[in-house]
């Protein structure tokens, strides 16, 4: 899905409108049946993409701005830290640029899980690097359910962000990867040799 919304809004992007015919042409090249249990699950991810592609395209059009990047691949300095990644998508309008990135996860974050989103921060730093300017708004589009959630970036929590970023290479550094019990122990290869384990 996230593959046939990238080409979509760069056709957009270069002054082309898709057309609902054109987005399910390449649903239907990109989809995969592998993985799927049955037709039954299958058909019904397919026929909820169709869906998705056509409410993008309807929600793009009533959109102002301008697409000026999209899937930016960046490498960046954090305190020191070499940090790289990639930007799902930038709009500018007027003297305002805003981060956008696409989930097609079923749970929409609230405005505090965005503001404490270390990614879309660190994009915010990546933005402002190279256009001269911070985000006026980073965010993400719940695919899903056609829903933006975005905030305002704040200079507090762009420092929190990297002091997580710092945090979180020393304790890499310093090999420090306590086990973290839960619902995936049932999944872990190493389940027979921990003592921390979750049955």
């Amino acid at each position: 899905m996230h593959d046939v919304i990238e080409q979509l809004t760069r056709m957009i992007m270069d002054g082309r409108k898709p057309s609902e015919k054109d987005a399910l042409e390449l649903l239907k090249r990109r989809w995969d049946p592998k993985g799927y249990g049955s037709k039954l699950d299958e058909k019904r991810d397919y026929d909820e993409g169709k869906d998705i592609l056509k409410t993008f395209l309807k929600e793009q059009t009533a959109m102002k701005g301008d697409i000026v990047d999209i899937e930016r691949s960046f490498t960046t300095d954090v305190d020191g830290i070499k940090m790289t990644g990639r930007i799902d998508r930038i709009d500018k309008d007027g003297e305002d640029y805003t981060v956008i990135d696409y989930k097609t996860a079923k749970k929409v974050l609230s405005e505090k899980e965005i503001r404490e989103d270390l990614q879309l921060l660190m994009y915010s730093l990546v933005t402002e690097k190279l256009y001269g300017k911070k985000p006026s708004r980073i965010g993400i589009w719940f695919l899903r359910h056609n829903k933006k959630v975005f905030v305002e970036v704040d200079g507090a929590s762009l420092e929190a962000m990297k002091a997580d970023v710092k945090a979180a290479v020393e304790k890499i550094m310093s090999e420090a990867f306590d086990p973290t019990p839960g619902w995936e122990c049932k999944n872990c290869d190493y389940d027979c040799l921990c003592d921390a384990r979750k049955m």
